[in-house]
């Protein structure tokens, strides 16, 4: 049957409007899915914008902060007499001030006309007590060198960088000496003598009991290991001034400061009294000698970090001492005046210093070669060794087992320790070792008793065989390389027969049952055996713990050695929750003072040196009488005393003295040519890299 044509056209065109309709709906889908991707993509591209002008802004705030501080120092020299002026090619630069009125310029007139009736804080009472050192640390030979960096080790994690909490010879002698400043330092060719730094001029009263502080007025402190946007209170420049040394005192002397035996050396401190931002005078109650060094030589923290929180809040008198304990910024970094600057920690390998271009000493001719400076933060003796063969140390102390397999015994040509790619060298230490009895302890009461442990350590032979000798006997605290040590005094020795002898002269009889001496202590029998704590991992100390573990037990006696992570060693003697430690000690080279470890007072401060709770009287007079007097002769002879009293006593079984055997890269000069008299021997201020 034929179809109807209307029909037919009716059902084409609906077709085609349902088909167009299908269409229509598929194209609007498709584009609406373009245009939300090509959101999307403007959105996203917008973010990175965002971030690029996020960033700019902070540079820029970076930029305004360094400018600030700049534009500060500008104005403060500027304001002492600094002009602007031409230099080679045209550019301008701040041409230090002709000074009259401060500066070494100034010192012959006011040394020339001194009068001692004038006010307190009035230059020119009493002749200047620092005088410039004759030597310059730094070599002609550097000359052109002076982009260099150098790799150096450093010791286990810090726990704090605070330069009046900290207690660790890695931070003194590798971080605060290079970052932070004092009034004045030491002499290098006579420690006797000091040099002016921070302060330009120091009178010293005649009894010693008066001290004179003036400050430059052009020093700054260092930029801060922070990002600033973060804490603007902290922003621009900040001059180290007179207020900042009263804060450091003020914070030494504070109770609740955990700094026991740093304010012990200020107990006869009276305080500071600022006369202006940039002079100070220290008074001290009575003439102590140390009260020079501690005044002169206290590096300076800024009032403007420590004083505050994290948000920039002041902390109240009240709560200072444990605020300051906590602050944020002591895991961060160690802030400072110096010439190097501390940049961030961030808990990895490696420590960082940079040289400070704005420190005063580079603007006057002191800018030390090395450029930047790396501290190997390790755990085992192997990791730095590894670094230095790998060039990423410069310099590094070896130990007996590596001096032996890489020194002595490997001979072969391409040996780097012996073709010339490293350069050895050998040196006695003011650091020595010791096994410490806690002297208040029920076994370790009677010095006899002490003496006959002594005499069961073969030091001899441990520092043959373990330390290949890298380790010298001993017989007191006092280096030998002192003035004040005595050539009369020698080593106790080696001799089992006599401690056993001087143990059972004392009571302590041995059991043949159990091979293990008894003795009555305190109406009670107990057994000689103890705990030895010590801090792993080493292994010469483990073999000569082991070695001397050995020898007790052929007279009798038990230690059961317990090693310790570093942290938890250093609890364990702080807290005296130990029988006996094994440990060393840095000893001062030149001068000496017996006050922070072996005097009794020192046993009463919680976390003080005197670990192992020592007293003796005459020690303790001696010691102050040393704290008094002046002369240099006389000084020597009271410490001498001390020396052999301390032998006599023997708080600790004295086991000798660190010898360095170590090695440094040929591209590393002047190593080891101007050797300090002042403990660490070794510093990197006067090298310089050639390579």
């Amino acid at each position: 049957m034929d179809s109807n044509p209307f029909l037919t056209t009716m059902k084409i065109a609906f077709t085609a409007i349902v088909a167009f309709l299908l269409l229509l709906t598929f194209w609007q889908g498709t584009h609406v899915e373009e245009q939300v991707a090509a959101l999307t993509r403007e959105n996203s591209a917008l973010t990175d914008k965002v971030g690029d002008l996020a960033r700019k802004v902070d540079d820029l705030k970076g930029r305004a902060d360094r400018l600030d501080g700049k534009a500060d120092a500008v104005v403060t020299m500027l304001a002492s007499g600094a002009r602007v002026g031409p230099a080679d090619g045209g550019a301008k630069v701040v041409v230090p001030p002709a000074r009259t009125e401060w500066g070494w310029a100034a010192n012959e007139g006011l040394d020339a006309a001194l009068d001692a009736s004038k006010p307190a804080g009035t230059p020119g009472r009493y002749r200047n007590f620092v005088s410039l050192d004759p030597v310059n640390l730094i070599p002609p030979e550097s000359k052109g060198h002076e982009d260099g960096l150098v790799g150096t080790a450093f010791g286990p994690q810090e726990k704090s960088f605070n330069p009046i909490l900290s207690t660790s010879a890695s931070m003194q002698e590798e971080i605060e000496l290079y970052v932070t400043d004092a009034p004045a330092g030491e002499h290098w060719g006579d420690p006797y003598k000091y040099a002016p730094a921070l302060c330009w001029r120091v009178e010293v009263s005649p009894d010693f009991r008066e001290y004179t502080l003036f400050f430059r007025k052009d020093v700054v402190w260092q930029p801060l290991a922070l990002d600033l946007s973060k804490y603007p209170h902290l922003r621009g420049s900040h001059p180290v001034t007179a207020k900042d040394y009263k804060f450091t005192i003020d914070t030494i002397l504070n109770p609740q400061v955990e700094a026991a035996s740093l304010r012990s050396y200020f107990d006869d401190c009276e305080g500071v009294t600022l006369v202006d931002d940039f002079t100070a005078v220290v008074r001290w109650k009575r003439t102590v000698y140390h009260s020079i060094s501690f005044t002169l030589g206290r590096a300076l923290l800024p009032e403007f970090l420590y004083a505050y929180d994290a948000d920039g809040t002041r902390f109240p008198p009240e709560t200072f001492g444990q605020q300051f304990n906590a602050h944020f910024y002591n895991r961060i970094s160690t802030p400072g005046c110096g010439p190097y600057r501390m940049l961030p920690y961030d808990g990895g390998e490696w420590i960082t210093l940079e040289r400070f271009e704005d420190w005063y000493g580079a603007r006057e001719g002191s800018r030390y070669p090395v450029k930047t400076k790396r501290l190997l933060v390790y755990q085992d003796n192997e990791t730095p060794f590894l670094k230095l063969q790998a060039g990423e140390l410069g310099i590094l102390g070896l130990t007996a087992s590596q001096w032996k397999k890489h020194v002595l015994d490997d001979l072969r040509p391409e040996n780097p320790f012996q073709n010339g790619t490293f350069v050895t060298y050998k040196g006695l230490r003011p650091v020595y070792y010791y096994v410490g009895w806690k002297n208040t302890h029920p076994l370790f009461r009677d010095k006899a008793v002490r003496r006959a442990l002594a005499l069961a350590c073969d030091v001899s032979t441990m520092a043959e065989k373990i330390f290949l000798g890298r380790l010298v006997p001993m017989s007191s605290p006092i280096f030998p390389g002192s003035p004040s040590a005595d050539p009369d005094l020698k080593p106790l020795g080696y001799d089992l027969k006599e401690a056993a002898r001087i143990l059972d002269e004392r009571g302590w009889k041995l059991n043949p049952e159990t091979g293990v001496r008894e003795g009555t202590v305190d109406g009670k029998t107990r057994k000689f055996e103890f705990e030895l704590v010590w801090r792993s991992p080493s292994p010469e100390v483990e073999a000569l713990i082991n070695q001397y573990r050995n020898d007790l037990r052929a007279i009798g006696v038990v230690m059961t050695p317990v090693p310790l992570e570093w942290s938890l060693y250093l609890e364990k003697l702080h807290d005296r929750d130990f029988e006996a430690s094994f440990g060393g000690w840095g000893s001062q080279a030149w001068d000496q003072d017996f006050e922070q470890i072996w005097t009794s007072k020192q046993i009463q401060e919680p976390k003080s040196s005197n670990y192992i709770e020592y007293s003796n009287p005459e020690v303790d007079r001696l010691s102050d009488a040393l704290r008094t007097e002046m002369d240099v002769e006389a000084r020597k002879e009271k410490a001498r005393r001390v020396g052999r009293l301390l032998f006599e006593d023997q708080p600790v079984c004295f086991v000798g003295w660190s010898k360095t055997f170590g090695a440094h890269a040929k591209w590393l000069k002047n190593p080891i040519e101007r050797q300090f008299k002042t403990r660490p021997f070794i510093r990197t201020l006067p090298m310089w890299v050639d390579r």
